[in-house]
């Protein structure tokens, strides 16, 4: 996928910064960020034959015509709907040698395999798919707990520091009835 360059992108994203951080927000449209992310998927590890074979309806519209392929289908809106990718840029041999609890649970037969705990609680407790993966995942993993601070912070500040958001304001206590 073509990149649009960046003074381009620039005149269509709003760039503010965060109060009391030296950190920003950049604002865009739904359809640029996906743009966006279209351009990462397309270069993510894909097996095609595993998607097709795993998702029939997917398979079904390729088939038919209406769909050019499994990883079109995956970067346009399988990602989005938590569509599984399968094996494709696992190591299981590095993973096992790398999470020694997850070698000894396979060994003790609690897990069947390094993948089945990646594809279970191994992905969400940011474990590294491959050795090539790690780099990229620690990126990934302090951008969303930055991320995930600052909107926490800025909940906070918009409820009045009640740590209450329901789009009415902070909560107030209420007057007790005098009579």
């Amino acid at each position: 996928m073509h990149v649009i360059p960046w003074k381009v992108l620039r005149e269509a994203v709003t760039i503010e910064p965060i109060e009391g951080t030296t950190d920003e927000r950049v604002v865009m449209t739904r359809q640029i960020f996906r743009l966006l992310m279209e351009a990462a998927l397309a270069n993510i590890p894909f097996d095609e034959k595993y998607y097709l074979s795993t998702h029939a309806d997917v398979a079904r519209s390729v088939q038919q015509g209406k769909c050019p392929g499994g990883r079109q289908h995956y970067v346009a809106s399988g990602y989005y709907e938590g569509r599984d990718i399968g094996r494709a840029g696992f190591d299981e041999a590095w993973y096992l040698e790398r999470y020694p609890d997850v070698k000894k649970a396979v060994i003790g037969g609690q897990s069947f395999s390094g993948w089945e705990h990646y594809n279970g609680p191994g992905s969400k407790e940011w474990r590294a798919p491959s050795k090539a993966a790690e780099p990229d995942l620690l990126r990934w993993q302090n951008a969303i707990k930055r991320a995930r601070a600052l909107n926490a912070a800025a909940k906070e500040a918009a409820s009045g520091g009640q740590g209450h958001v329901n789009g009415a304001g902070p909560r107030r206590p209420i007057a007790a009835a005098s009579g």
